[in-house]
């Protein structure tokens, strides 16, 4: 819609614009056709072709609306201890009365105002014209015109004759235009110009458009404009066998037919009146007197506009390809074999080829899993489909991939952004990924049910840690990460108190901390709202799980850049956007091995490069962790503890 409007209103711009500068230079009966270009591109629902010239190319990109699927019901992770046995879901009695909700989006309002108000139009239009063909029959009698191919009517009472009817269209006169013979002769030959041009029908395109386009001042711009071209283009064609003397008696019959007031809903109405008004009179009066002639030139540069207008305005935005992460620029060791150079060379080219992703397909399993995760590379991931088979064998929706471990080495699919990816969890929407970097290693969870995710805090809370692994096992979850800190004195802490404040399924714990020192992400209860705000203030409405840490790293799409926390830490961040939960852990304080971790501005940029929208920074150091699948993908920073799950904590983030 928004293309249809942004082209036409260009269109019609431009057709008001050249009628105003070509004024008395052009055919009428051109400058009248030119308006079918805007009755067509606004009756086209989709554009022709793309187009580099195409008017849309300088409108800004409008994001598309995330989509959001609704988790399958139900759905809960395979337990990997079974002593510690999943809580039980209570369920309600059958007989308990079921409270539906419904919830119109924006987009569903605006289109349900849009078709009330062209019912409601067209139905006033159809009302006015039935009521104005009732009336004629009503008061008309017969006109003797032997000659003419149409019924002919006196009525009382009309503006102005007129040409009245659809499909059998009939010659209304006033008694005024009956009267005088030459007004007669003339009023006759314009009214039937009319017919012979089919005007009626394409004063019905004019209304269908108005009907459409209720809302939009430029289509009623358009339409009092075509009107007006409606009747000079008929003009010319009485006018093109006349002889000067006809014509002068011709522009005294105008001067006769002009109101000293117009009749209202002028626009809605179907006949062709030749009513006038003052201003569109002297058009019609100069084109009679002047009897211009539309120079070979002109035609050709109305034709040639034509076509640019139709090339700008029929078109859509030529489609701006995703910039790919450029790779190092590998130089060959001195030396190298021309056998070397060439498989290289032929690497690239494969690379470059595989570049173009097939389209997604709807009404197919294949396009619902591309749209599921759209930042896979796809094309690398077809390959690992060629060479593992078996990944299909229970179909798209429950593909399920894990080479996330330890010991696994991970897959030989790539985001689009580069990285490698670990796991795809297609029942779960979950998507691990390896993230890299100068001196720091991680592992990135997106995960896309966001009402999958909640807070839980640990068994003994009070008194003691919980491993994440341990909650989110206990939890019936598939995915978990650290979240609060916990109060730690000399490094002994048991993990048991939190440090901050959280809210866990509605449930509050802790205090917040005084000040604006410690941000609060807060999330609804389907996890799609979600806000960061300091600490200090009061917990919004509608909150039902929150956690306290510091410092924010992303609020509603804009990095915050932090001049504090930029040493290289191991860290955790946790946040919403454009393709669900993002749970980003990043491992450190190995140096040896290259491990030192990052700062929290490098964590900002991870984020906002996979779409997160809102992020805020967990606690980091020994308790940055994160569980999927029954097993520890990142380690802890602490030596002695690097793959037994890390600290003890207060709580943890679960997904599933």
């Amino acid at each position: 819609m928004l293309e249809i409007l942004v082209s036409s209103t260009v269109l019609i711009l431009a057709l008001a614009a050249l009628r105003f500068l070509l004024r008395s230079k052009i055919s009428p009966r051109l400058q009248y056709a030119l308006w079918l270009l805007a009755a067509l591109r606004l009756l086209l629902p989709v554009s022709l072709v793309r187009s580099p010239v195409s008017v849309m190319n300088a409108v800004p990109d409008v994001p598309a609306a995330v989509q959001r699927l609704t988790a399958p019901e139900g759905r809960r992770a395979p337990q990997t201890d079974s002593t510690q046995p999943p809580a039980q879901t209570v369920s309600e009695p059958e007989t308990a009365p079921v409270k539906i909700q419904t919830q119109l989006s924006a987009g569903t309002i605006l289109k349900l105002v849009w078709l009330t108000g062209a019912a409601v139009l067209a139905l006033l239009m159809l009302a006015q014209n039935l009521l104005f063909l009732r009336r004629l029959k009503k008061l008309r009698q017969p006109f003797a015109c032997p000659e003419g191919p149409i019924p002919v009517w006196v009525a009382s009472g009309l503006p102005s004759p007129c040409l009245a009817g659809l499909f059998r269209p009939e010659i209304y006169l006033t008694p005024e235009a009956a009267q005088d013979a030459d007004t007669c002769r003339f009023v006759l030959r314009h009214e039937l110009a009319h017919f012979y041009a089919k005007d009626q029908l394409w004063s019905l395109l004019r209304l269908v458009c108005q009907c459409l386009y209720w809302f939009d001042p430029f289509v009623w711009l358009a339409a009092a404009l075509s009107r007006r071209d409606c009747e000079l283009a008929c003009d010319a064609r009485v006018l093109k066998d006349l002889d000067p003397g006809s014509r002068v008696s011709y522009g005294r019959a105008l001067l006769g037919l002009v109101a000293p007031k117009r009749a209202k809903g002028q626009l809605l109405s179907c006949a062709t009146t030749m009513q006038l008004d003052r201003k569109s009179l002297r058009e019609r009066i100069t084109l009679i007197a002047k009897k211009p002639k539309m120079a070979a030139y002109t035609l050709v540069f109305v034709l040639v506009l034509s076509l640019v207008l139709t090339a700008c305005t029929f078109t859509s935005a030529s489609v701006q390809p995703e910039p790919e992460p450029q790779p190092e620029t590998v130089q060959p060791e001195t030396g190298a074999s021309e056998q070397e150079q060439l498989q290289e060379a032929l690497t690239k080219t494969e690379e470059d080829l595989n570049k173009e992703e097939p389209q997604p397909v709807e009404d197919d399993l294949e396009a619902e899993f591309q749209m599921a995760f759209p930042m896979l590379n796809y094309a690398t991931f077809q390959r690992y489909l060629d060479a593992h088979p078996e990944t299909l064998e229970n179909g798209w929706e429950h593909i399920r991939v894990n080479e996330a471990g330890f010991d696994d080495e991970g897959t030989s699919i790539e985001t689009k952004q580069g990285d490698q990816v670990l796991a795809v969890d297609a029942e779960y929407g979950i998507l691990l990924v390896r993230i890299t970097g100068d001196g720091y290693r991680g592992v990135l969870a997106i995960c896309r049910y966001p009402e999958l995710l909640r807070l839980e805090m640990a068994e003994n809370y009070g008194v003691e840690g919980e491993l994440a692994g341990s909650v989110a096992s206990r939890a019936g979850g598939i995915l978990a990460m650290n979240a609060n800190g916990f109060q730690d004195p000399d490094g002994k802490g048991s993990g048991g108190q939190l440090a901050g404040w959280c809210m866990a399924q509605g449930e509050e714990h802790g205090y917040h901390f005084g000040g604006d020192v410690y941000q609060r992400i807060e999330l609804s209860e389907n996890g799609l709202d979600c806000r960061i705000v300091p600490a200090s203030d009061p917990v919004g409405e509608g909150t039902y799980n929150a956690a306290e840490f510091t410092p924010a790293l992303i609020r509603d799409g804009e990095k915050i850049e932090d001049s504090f926390w930029t040493g290289e830490q191991p860290r955790a961040c946790f946040g919403t956007g454009d393709q669900g939960i993002y749970m980003l852990v990043i491992e450190g304080r190995y140096p040896d091995e290259g491990l030192r971790g990052t700062s929290v501005n490098t964590c900002s940029d991870i984020l906002l490069s996979y779409g997160c929208r809102n992020a805020l920074n967990m606690d980091g150091g020994s308790s940055a962790i994160l569980w999927y699948d029954g097993e520890y993908v990142t380690q802890s920073s602490s030596s002695f503890l690097r793959y037994t799950g890390g600290r003890p904590l207060p709580n943890a983030w679960v997904y599933g």
